[in-house]
């Protein structure tokens, strides 16, 4: 039996490797050996391909890339701020204040804490241009977008503020003038309201008549917001170790979303193979190259 006809007659029967070996294992044995053999093994090195387009395709899309502005709570240091980014605001800032112990910045640690957010923009396509409106935000002296759109001068002048007026003043200044992030919907989020009335009333330059051109949105916490990402139940395990608690239906519905050879799920635009039997999803690429006789190499493992 040839290689192609063995894969259209599994696609017109939608049946899996295993399913279909099984049933016709005494019809065709050497065919049954061959794939059971190879399906065993630690499974398609060019399935990497495909895992990492899906990554990188999903990742920016089930993602949201922030940059924050915190302020010191610590009434010794009442003029200390820290500019981040982050994917996930409710994480962050409990890694800053040292209820996580892992991650954190090392500013954050030494002293100021407890810290919490002033503002939050949201908004950015991606994780480079969410990182160059961080870096920009941090160093508005040397930055050549937030020194193209408010002239050398005004941007360090703004760069040498300190406490939170500074940092409002220079954040508004960025999201009204530089040209690099006028394409993006950005939206400034606030979880308080006086610091909200702060930032829409300063004006970061003699011009400049104290209108905003963005949206601001004040909520009360963080699980109000639209990008809010509730953190997954957690069950302690030994010497501080902790473990995910997942129901079965769910282990089940993200095992079918994922292909059993290469376990990355299909992108938007793929249309994967199902199994009738055991409802088992395959990347048409990867059910391909197993039916050639290439050895598949679990993706999942590299990352």
């Amino acid at each position: 039996m040839k290689t192609i006809s063995f894969h259209l007659f599994l696609l017109l029967n939608n049946s899996c490797l295993e399913c279909f070996c099984y049933t016709h294992q005494k019809i065709i044995p050497r065919v049954y050996k061959k794939l059971t053999s190879t399906l065993l093994m630690s499974n398609v090195s060019n399935a990497n391909r495909v895992a990492k387009k899906t990554i990188a395709e999903n990742s920016s899309k089930s993602h949201h890339f922030h940059c924050y502005l915190l302020r010191s709570c610590d009434p010794k240091h009442p003029y200390k701020t820290y500019i981040g980014f982050t994917v996930n605001p409710y994480i962050r800032l409990r890694q800053h204040n040292g209820i996580l112990k892992s991650g954190g910045a090392r500013r954050t640690k030494r002293s100021g804490r407890p810290w919490e957010f002033v503002a939050i923009v949201h908004g950015f396509p991606d994780k480079t241009t969410a990182l160059q409106f961080e870096w920009a935000f941090q160093h508005p002296g040397r930055s050549l977008a937030v020194r193209d759109a408010l002239g050398d001068q005004e941007a360090a002048k703004l760069g040498r503020k300190r406490g939170v007026p500074g940092k409002l003043a220079l954040l508004k200044a960025m999201v009204n003038e530089c040209e690099n992030f006028l394409p993006f919907s950005l939206t400034v989020y606030f979880l308080n309201k006086s610091k909200e009335n702060e930032f829409l009333a300063t004006k970061y330059s003699k011009e400049h008549d104290g209108s905003c051109h963005r949206p601001t949105i004040c909520v009360d916490s963080l699980e109000e917001m639209p990008f809010w990402v509730k953190p997954s139940r957690r069950k302690g395990g030994s010497k501080g170790t902790s473990k995910s608690v997942a129901s079965p239906t769910t282990q089940l519905a993200a095992d079918q979303s994922r292909c059993s050879l290469c376990q990355f799920p299909a992108a938007e635009e793929e249309t994967p193979i199902f199994c009738s039997g055991c409802s088992k999803m395959y990347h048409e690429f990867c059910l391909g190259e197993l039916l050639s006789g290439k050895v598949i190499k679990n993706a999942a493992t590299e990352w």
